[in-house]
């Protein structure tokens, strides 16, 4: 499996997440004050790769995005 640009064997997309909030964690001296940056991150990535993979479906742009952003919430469901 390829999740936005990783290569990833035998984890879903909702691990690689998680597993990149704990290496955030670790790295912030105080990571609760940084949440919303992760957030951000997380969300840029997943959308970009998302979207493109969408378009390369041939789905429009407009529904590859309504797509994208539909799989985001439900990941981040499943993480929390």
């Amino acid at each position: 499996m390829d999740f936005y640009g990783l290569k990833v064997f035998g984890l879903g997309l909702a691990d690689v997440i998680l597993e990149r909030f704990k290496d955030f964690m670790r790295g912030q001296p105080e990571p609760y004050k940084f949440l919303q940056v992760f957030y951000a991150q997380e969300k840029e990535r997943f959308l970009n790769h998302k979207m493109n993979d969408y378009i390369k479906q041939n789905k429009s742009k407009e529904e590859a995005s309504i797509l994208a952003r539909q799989g985001f919430v439900s990941v981040i469901g499943r993480v929390l």
